[in-house]
């Protein structure tokens, strides 16, 4: 599926080739200023109406639109705990897309295409928990690295100790470091790398108390089981 540049047909398109690059880049921040999911990411149809403008066109698209991304995070949300000893918890921690988009995204890689703005979908395979936002703003300075600001929103209200983790754990560990690596934003690997900050290992805040044993879990992870055809990537 093909993105168009607006939300206008691509024959509703103002001449870009004619416009001054001032009025490109205002018109492109308008324009791409919105929510994508990943799923969703394609070539701007501007970019078949002016192929002389295609990378100026991508690299905006990319610069303005927020990408999201769904990550599943081992919480429990019926018995607001943690676990960790069960087959299921090995698919949390990770970016959820299907293998083709997987792939067109290794693709996309390749033209070292860099998101400055990323929103993490975090939750179960069942509901969506939090959303946990990044805007990487690049510094003008030479041998400055980017800002980045990070902005959690609580969806539920009904899981406070997946939300301690998340302010505690890993806001204040993505503010005291550079997810860019000292780029101007952040590519397939960052992003991979971020996810696994959203497998909870063991809190370094709270009792153990917060875990579930294998025996609590024994229940929950068979009907999770039965119903294994409903998860989706």
């Amino acid at each position: 599926m093909q993105l168009p540049l607006s939300q206008h047909d691509s024959d509703m398109l103002p001449d870009l080739a004619t416009m001054s690059a001032e009025d490109r880049a205002a018109y492109y921040e308008t324009a791409f200023t919105r929510d994508v999911p990943i799923t969703m990411i394609a070539v701007p149809e501007a970019c078949n109406v002016f192929p002389e403008l295609a990378e100026e066109i991508v690299a905006a698209y990319v610069e303005h639109t927020t990408f999201i991304f769904k990550i599943w995070v081992n919480h429990d949300a019926a018995a607001n705990r943690f676990y960790t000893d069960n087959n299921w918890a090995r698919d949390c921690g990770k970016l959820v897309f299907s293998p083709k988009t997987k792939r067109y995204l290794r693709k996309v890689e390749t033209h070292k295409v860099l998101y400055r703005n990323i929103r993490f979908e975090i939750g179960t395979p069942f509901r969506a928990l939090a959303h946990f936002t990044l805007e990487v703003r690049p510094c003008k300075l030479p041998n400055i690295l980017p800002c980045v600001d990070v902005l959690l929103d609580d969806l539920t209200h009904e899981h406070p100790r997946l939300m301690a983790y998340l302010r505690h754990e890993v806001v204040d560990d993505i503010r005291d470091a550079d997810p860019t690596n000292g780029k101007e934003g952040m590519n397939f690997k960052d992003l991979e790398e971020l996810a696994n900050m959203f497998f909870v290992v063991r809190p370094s805040w709270g009792p153990r108390g917060v875990w579930m044993s294998r025996h609590e879990n024994e229940g929950y992870i068979a009907g999770m089981h039965s119903d294994a055809g409903c998860i989706r990537r």
